[in-house]
């Protein structure tokens, strides 16, 4: 069932970005509930409540721009509470923290590196990050039907396990919590919301500490690699050249590879405690996840 948890996951990595035309918003009033409900069946997800309230509650936005004002309030205006849409402050309390280089790190051990020119989010946003758990599900279909021999290091659920089932209760909550606080009513990001937290906490499969502590290991390894093969003045002049193209700093060079990370004042990754990125006078959830 790879297949459909693929769509499930794109399906949603869309609905949370911005609703900016009228053909994405047409998708989610007249087409996102049946298609995920389709999906949810093959699947056996119990997000028939859920999908109701999405249909309920779209049934009551009158267009595309009263959409896109509640999404903008949710997660565009700027403070501290709303709800984080780049999820990685629920894990870190912080944005651009740990967790969200070990996501990176996760989407570049699969071959995927952004792309500087057409990249506007964050490794943390949440449509990017399903977008990635898509793509790994999807991968395994293509393996399973017998397609595709590549097997990716970490797998749809490793990654679910380690990122998205940890953050979505409490990113739930919030957008749970924002409807009264911001006066978004209807509000269906509440539905989708629940919907990603019970699909996450099925499909995650690994132990948090086993699969961070996995990316943190290669991560180790290929530096050890790297530093044991030297890097000759061609090498560094290649990588300096290609710096400077992208306005990015070359001072790290003249740092041996395997000094840099205490240089930087950087430690080992670990795994980091889930935590609300802001206190909003909601109950804290637990870790999710599973076996």
């Amino acid at each position: 069932m790879s297949s459909e948890k693929a769509e499930l996951y794109f399906c949603i990595s869309q609905a949370f970005l911005p609703p900016t035309t009228d053909e994405a918003y047409e998708a989610l009033r007249d087409h996102l509930a049946d298609d995920l409900g389709e999906l949810a069946s093959v699947l056996g997800y119990p997000v028939a409540p859920a999908l109701a309230a999405w249909r309920e509650a779209m049934d009551r936005v009158p267009d595309r721009e009263a959409l896109l004002v509640t999404y903008s309030r949710l997660f565009l205006v700027p403070g501290d509470v709303q709800p984080a849409i780049n999820a990685g402050a629920y894990l870190d309390g912080a944005v651009n923290g740990r967790s969200v280089v070990a996501m990176e790190d996760c989407y570049r051990r699969c071959g995927l590196e952004p792309d500087r020119a057409q990249l506007a989010d964050l490794p943390d946003h949440v449509a990017r990050q399903l977008e990635f758990v898509a793509y790994l599900y999807a991968v395994a279909a293509a393996r399973e039907r017998g397609e595709a021999s590549t097997n990716p290091p970490v797998s749809g659920g490793e990654f679910l396990a380690t990122f998205v089932a940890r953050w979505a209760p409490s990113f739930r909550a919030d957008v749970e919590a924002a409807t009264a606080r911001f006066g978004l009513d209807p509000n269906p990001y509440v539905a989708l919301a629940r919907i990603l937290e019970q699909a996450a906490g099925l499909d995650a499969v690994v132990p948090l500490p086993q699969a961070l502590d996995g990316v943190a290991e290669d991560i180790a390894e290929r530096r050890a690699q790297a530093a044991a093969q030297g890097l000759g003045e061609a090498d560094l002049a290649r990588i300096k050249a290609l710096l400077v193209a992208d306005g990015l700093a070359t001072d790290h060079l003249a740092i041996p590879l395997a000094e840099r990370d205490a240089a930087a004042g950087m430690e080992r990754l670990a795994v980091p405690q889930a935590r609300r990125h802001a206190p909003i006078g909601v109950p804290r959830t637990g870790l999710g996840g599973g076996d």
